[in-house]
Formats: structure tokens, sequence, C-alpha cells
């Protein structure tokens, strides 16, 4: 209606100005007592979401995020509210510890995460890896099919390089698939 405080999400609609023309699956009105400044992060979250679902992790799975930046720290907390045990892998140092102070049930620096997450699942690996990383080279992939457990998923949301060693997907039937965003509205 006409004043409401709504969301929407971008499916080559969304743009900045005053009147945009938005799909009704697109646009979600924003609850009393939700601020704007939180419901602007209604896209960027969907992103999260729809890779967690493609991942198909369940309560009591144990998910890694490859990078926490903005789309892995709120694919962390919607992992743990989902019940799933939460492992941040990260480079920054203030990104981590942040991650940690706001629930990861685990965080490690990518030069310890091989054997950290090893040594945390009794060397079973995690049942699924979100890559939310940016990467100019396949590194975070290349993690992603370490840390697995034997016919786990990795999820790429990320901008990373895809090159994939057949080893490890073979050894492991690995399933991977690509985010193209964030889903259906």
């Amino acid at each position: 209606n006409v004043g409401d405080r709504v969301a929407c999400c971008g499916g080559g609609h969304a743009n900045h100005a005053e009147v945009c023309a938005m799909p009704g699956n697109l646009v979600a009105r924003v609850p009393d007592g939700v601020s704007l400044a939180t419901a602007s992060l209604t896209t960027i979250s969907s992103v999260a979401l729809h890779g967690i679902r493609l991942s198909g992790a369940t309560l009591g799975d144990r998910v890694a995020v490859i990078g926490a930046g903005l789309v892995g720290q709120i694919a962390c907390g919607l992992l743990r509210a989902q019940g799933c045990e939460v492992f941040a892998i990260e480079p920054n140092s203030r990104r981590l510890e942040y991650a940690l102070e706001h629930g990861v049930d685990h965080g490690f620096p990518l030069e310890e995460a091989i054997s950290a997450v090893s040594a945390s699942t009794g060397g079973v690996g995690v049942d699924s890896v979100l890559v939310t990383a940016g990467s100019r080279d396949t590194s975070p992939l290349q993690l992603a099919t370490e840390i697995v457990r034997d016919r786990g998923s990795v999820v790429l949301l990320g901008s990373v390089p895809i090159e994939l060693k057949r080893e490890p997907m073979y050894d492991k039937e690995i399933e991977f698939r690509v985010s193209r965003s964030y889903g259906p509205g």
C-alpha cells in the first residue's frame, strides 16, 4: 500500500531511484519495529540464505563458511539460527574475531583451517562448505574440497575462479553447486 515501508530484492527491477516498479514476489512489507537499516540487508541476506538452501544444511549439520565478510557473517548467523555447528574460516583477524563474538562455534585463520577442522570433527570433515570469499585464485575452493566430508557439499556464493582438482571431488564424491545469487522470490 502507499506509504508502506518495504524491502525488495533486485531481480533486475530494483534501482536507486525515487520510484521503482517491482513484481510482488520481490517485495516484502517491513514489519513495525524493524528499522530500515536492518531491512536494507534483505537482499544480501537472501544471497546467504539461498546458498544455505543449496547446501542442504539441516539441524545439527557441521557447516564451514570460507570468507567472513558481510555475506559470510550473515550466513554464519543464519546457520546458527538453524541449529548448525558453524566453522568460520577467514584470513582477516578482525572479521574472524567478529564471527566468534557473534556466535560461531569455531573460527580459524586460513593457514590453520585444514588441521583445525580435522581436529574439531574427529577427522571426518564438515557436512557442507559455503565459499563466500572473493579471491583471484582457487585456494578457497581447494580448501573447501579438503575440509568437506565424504559425499559432502560445496556451494560457491563468492567470486572465485572455478578450477577444481578431480581427485578430491572424485574420491569424496563431493557435490558442487554455484549459487546464481538469491534464488526465486
